[in-house]
């Protein structure tokens, strides 16, 4: 049987085995972190730009209602007073 200097001696270095693993898990686990952090900001990044596209479509869309609108009002008015100077 071993003696407990060389018990201790063996739980020693598998204490040791395991902090090295954690901490090549702790940098995995931050480097995929980093990653990530990239990919969510290039995500953003497209998303922002579909979202000015769409912003720019709808404020086109709406002044060109506003440009029709205004264009119906002014034949409703000029054949309302046509109608009225008879």
């Amino acid at each position: 049987m071993a003696s407990t200097e060389e018990r201790f001696a063996r739980l020693e270095e598998h204490v040791d085995e395991h902090s090295r693993g954690l901490s090549e898990v702790r940098d995995s686990i931050r480097h995929l972190e980093q990653r990530f952090e990239s990919r969510f900001q290039h995500l953003e990044q497209r998303v922002d730009v579909r979202f000015d596209v769409l912003e720019q479509r709808y404020s086109s869309m709406i002044n060109a209602q506003m440009v029709t609108l205004a264009a119906i009002i002014g034949g409703f008015v000029a054949v309302i007073a046509s109608l009225l100077s008879r």
